[in-house]
């Protein structure tokens, strides 16, 4: 190596140095310097292609890489084409292999710069060869509503995908074209770790997986023994649920299930042995069901696992305090109780539900508080009741609590019994590790020096740093700022939200005295 090189040009020869130079550009998708790196020279080329080439969101790159008389790029809107190819008696791959072999990811999302024609002309053009347009693969990102693109994904499965997510229309999802899909894929991915299945419409409309689908469905994820996440933002047959409860690797889980799916489940669930494994290894459950009923309670109480940490609980329709209360005691009698950090509940309102009471957070919760662990709690409902007891209470219970976040849609029934800022004391006193806490919350009435003193009587401990307060009425800025800064030293963010309790002028007035708050706990003047 010459001696009048730079100190930073002889660096550059050292390989891991070099490496992570390259890795640090293609993090930060800088492909044009990459391209440049590239035609410095040999060694700097092998080592800048396989990251030039690793992630594509198009096929374009590579097609261009044919013999210049097999394609065409024909104007298509302003600034872009359609790339289209020709009918020559033989293409040479040579040049698309080279680079082809080092793509690792494809984020293919609809893409409108290759013709269907050109797509489906290419498996012709490779049965020479035998070989899959790209034969290194572990990441396919498949998202095509449109027919007469999806069957390309045929072209795009190899033994070597490891990770897989499909979208496509509902119509695509719950026929045949989904049955055939599913069966080729059979034959050729059995290595998948990631799977996720999802369809353009996440609405009450959401695909279900039919007898046909979901059996393939099912037959699929049967080789799949090394799946560890499954996304499936459709509705799963109980067929499929069955199989991906004996997966012994699966760790997440976002299930999708209809009622009458449930019961069935619910009693497999019932009748397994001991030595049946049933989600042995989950960490992370999201569980979608219509209603919350003896069924979904057996479900919970059913899982294996004795790792997984974090539970989501969706629901359509709104459920009393008493279910809640008993979906909790399956949860807190259930193997997974010691390892469960984190819980949250969303639960929605159907129109024909008008005379569902509110769900009493404090006799709901009760049986988690058992569960000292808990770092984050966040309950989402059409109606909630809080009270200065269920702080308490969940102050005493969680003291490695990080998030909590206790919101209702219909702040009407918090009106009588909403928070005030010293019932948020507890909370500071025993749970110095909590950083985040959206709750409704009257800060009409301050407590004064004497009350503070009393109720504070040294220096907080808490690490706080965001309050959003829910449907706040609040009349000082100055003292309320005062009080958050004596409870909580660190808060630096105190954000107001607004429903339609109070006239609008109410909630501007609200909102911009919320933010003088605001401003005087970052130590800046109150807003004018």
């Amino acid at each position: 190596m010459s001696t009048s090189m730079s100190a930073t040009h002889r660096c550059l020869y050292i390989s891991e140095i070099f490496q992570e130079v390259v890795e640090e550009l293609a993090s930060q998708h800088e492909r044009r310097a990459l391209s440049q790196l590239s035609r410095t020279c040999k060694a700097l080329n092998e080592v800048v292609v396989p990251a030039l080439w690793r992630e594509l969101d198009s096929l374009v790159p590579l097609l261009r890489l044919l013999p210049e008389d097999a394609w065409i790029e024909v104007p298509y809107v302003t600034g872009s084409s359609i790339l289209q190819l020709k009918s020559p008696k033989r293409l040479d791959w040579t040049r698309f292999d080279r680079y082809a072999q080092h793509v690792r990811t494809l984020n293919w999302r609809e893409r409108m710069d290759v013709s269907p024609l050109a797509l489906s002309a290419l498996p012709v053009y490779r049965q020479a060869t035998g070989r899959p347009l790209l034969p290194k693969l572990r990441e396919l990102i498949w998202r095509e509503t449109r027919s007469a693109y999806f069957s390309f994904i045929y072209q795009l499965l190899t033994p070597t995908i490891r990770r897989l997510r499909i979208m496509a229309c509902d119509h695509d999802l719950e026929n045949d074209v989904m049955v055939a899909l599913l069966d080729h894929a059979s034959t050729v991915c059995t290595e998948v770790e990631v799977l996720e299945i999802c369809s353009d419409d996440l609405g009450d409309d959401m695909p279900t997986c039919n007898t046909a689908v979901g059996h393939a469905l099912a037959q699929f994820l049967r080789l799949q023994q090394n799946l560890t996440q499954f996304w499936g933002e459709v509705y799963l047959s109980a067929e499929c649920v069955r199989t991906l409860a004996e997966l012994p690797k699966l760790e997440l889980l976002e299930l999708y299930v209809q009622h009458e799916e449930t019961h069935s489940l619910a009693t497999a669930a019932a009748q397994l042995s001991s030595e049946q494994p049933w989600f042995s290894s989950l960490r992370t459950l999201s569980l979608n069901v219509h209603q919350l009923d003896h069924d979904t309670e057996v479900l919970l109480g059913a899982i294996q696992s004795q790792t997984l940490a974090e539970l989501l609980i969706l629901t359509h329709c709104h459920p009393d305090t008493d279910t809640v209360h008993q979906h909790l005691e399956a949860v807190a009698r259930a193997p997974y109780r010691r390892t469960l950090t984190g819980i949250q509940m969303e639960y929605e309102r159907q129109p024909w539900e008008t005379d569902r009471p509110p769900v009493a957070i404090g006799t709901a919760l009760k049986p988690l508080y058992a569960l000292p662990q808990m770092e984050y709690a966040i309950i989402n409902a059409y109606s909630l009741v809080v009270d200065a007891p269920a702080i308490r209470d969940i102050a005493n219970a969680w003291p490695a609590l990080e998030i909590l976040a206790l919101i209702s849609y219909n702040p009407s029934h918090q009106l009588d019994g909403c928070l005030s800022l010293s019932d948020l004391v507890p909370l500071a006193l025993k749970c110095p590790e909590l950083l985040t806490l959206e709750v409704h919350l009257n800060a009409m009435a301050v407590p004064n020096q004497q009350t503070t003193e009393r109720l504070l009587p040294g220096p907080s401990q808490s690490q706080m740093r965001c309050l959003t307060a829910f449907d706040a009425p609040i009349n000082e800025p100055e003292r309320v700022a005062d009080f958050l800064k004596r409870m909580f030293p660190r808060l630096n963010e105190a954000e107001y939200r607004g429903a339609a309790r109070f006239p609008y002028e109410s909630q501007q007035l609200f909102e911009w005295r919320w933010k003088s708050v605001q401003d005087l706990l970052r130590g800046r003047p109150a807003s004018v």
